[in-house]
């Protein structure tokens, strides 16, 4: 099966499925008006909502503190209230991605930024994208970059950029490694300040890639973003977010739609592909939700909203902290998300948030822990 689009019949629950992947969920209204409206017009709101997102981020951005525990709050509000929830979906798939956490960042403001800069690249392309976290403070610290001197290049964050947040793991050369080096010497994070240093910048000729250029940190964000190897990673990770975790996809699954990718590096336009094709909608694999998606799918599903302070708390015991995954290579997912200990505690925040409204399926079954 290939990557054509959905002809299969259109009914509740395809529009279900289509809901839970790409906005938490859906509440009655809404899958009503999916039903009439049809797959495709469905799918381009989901993509492109006429509400107006910019003046809704800019109000819950306004709401913003600098605790961590305010923050981690506010982020559930908004997912449970924007008129665009793929946004907010996509912004904690890249945040998944870079791992950036405050335990290793240690600064508030910085990690506020850090996904104010997902947020806003989410959906957009791949250089841009690339193009913020080369210069995130944030990502600086969480990596071990926050000294890049010319005197002694810092590889261990070259490596970290290359294997962790870009072509992945021996998919780069030693020579990539010290030359990737070379073009951030000079940007520092000291003194809880970002810092560009001129004089520490080294200028000389490096070979990233295979490409000779005096390059910069925006030079490698740009380079990087052309390897068909990130690419192939970009469009497997986002298998596993919309379509399967159990199943891998073979190489010509994903080959094809790598290379589209890669050419215009359009990360709205990949994620759009994917939810229009049949691969998407035939015969809907299960994907466990993560803590976040449980209860905010809970909460939209029924237009509710509850104290958002104690439920990010109650989802960092259940193994997923906002601004906080545990390592560089986030959250692991899948039934890494499902053990004897968070079984429990899901069931009962299912039922606390149920509680006594009608729903169609018993707070403790799979329908609250599947997507």
């Amino acid at each position: 099966m290939t990557w054509t689009p959905h002809q299969q019949p259109w009914d509740r629950t395809h529009a279900a499925h289509l809901f839970r992947r790409v906005a938490f969920g859906a509440n009655a209204t809404e899958l009503e008006r999916a039903l009439a409206d049809g797959p495709a017009k469905t799918i381009y709101r989901l993509l492109k909502p006429a509400a107006d997102v910019a003046a809704f981020n800019r109000e819950m951005d306004a709401c913003e503190t600098l605790s961590l525990p305010e923050l981690r709050g506010w982020w559930l509000r908004r997912m449970m209230l924007t008129p665009h929830p793929l946004l907010e979906k996509m912004t904690l798939f890249w945040h998944g991605w870079f791992g950036v956490g405050h335990n290793r960042v240690n600064h508030a403001g910085f990690m506020r930024d850090h996904i104010r800069a997902l947020r806003a690249h989410a959906l957009g392309k791949l250089d841009a994208l690339l193009g913020a976290i080369v210069h995130d403070p944030a990502v600086f610290l969480a990596a071990g970059g926050a000294n890049n001197p010319k005197a002694l290049p810092n590889e261990y964050f070259a490596r970290q950029l290359l294997a962790r947040y870009t072509v992945g793991t021996g998919q780069f050369s030693p020579r990539d490694v010290t030359d990737t080096a070379r073009a951030f010497t000079g940007y520092h994070v000291r003194g809880g300040k970002w810092r560009d240093v001129p004089t520490d910048h080294d200028a000389g000729p490096k070979t990233i890639f295979g490409q000779t250029g005096t390059w910069t940190p925006a030079d490698f964000a740009r380079l990087a973003a052309k390897q068909p190897a990130l690419a192939r990673r970009v469009v497997r990770a986002l298998y596993r977010q919309f379509i399967s975790e159990e199943q891998e996809p073979s190489n010509d699954v994903i080959e094809p739609l790598a290379r589209s990718f890669a050419a215009d590096l359009d990360i709205g336009k990949l994620v759009a592909t994917m939810l229009r094709s049949q691969i998407f909608f035939a015969s809907p694999a299960q994907r466990v939700k993560s803590p976040v998606e449980l209860a905010v799918g809970i909460c939209r599903t029924l237009g509710v909203t509850v104290p958002t302070l104690p439920l990010g708390a109650e989802l960092a015991e259940l193994g997923q902290n906002l601004y906080q995954p545990p390592t560089l290579k986030g959250w692991p997912g899948g039934r890494a998300w499902i053990n004897h200990a968070t079984i429990v505690g899901r069931t009962k925040l299912a039922t606390r948030l149920v509680g006594n409204k009608k729903f169609p399926a018993d707070p403790a079954s799979p329908e609250f822990q599947l997507a």
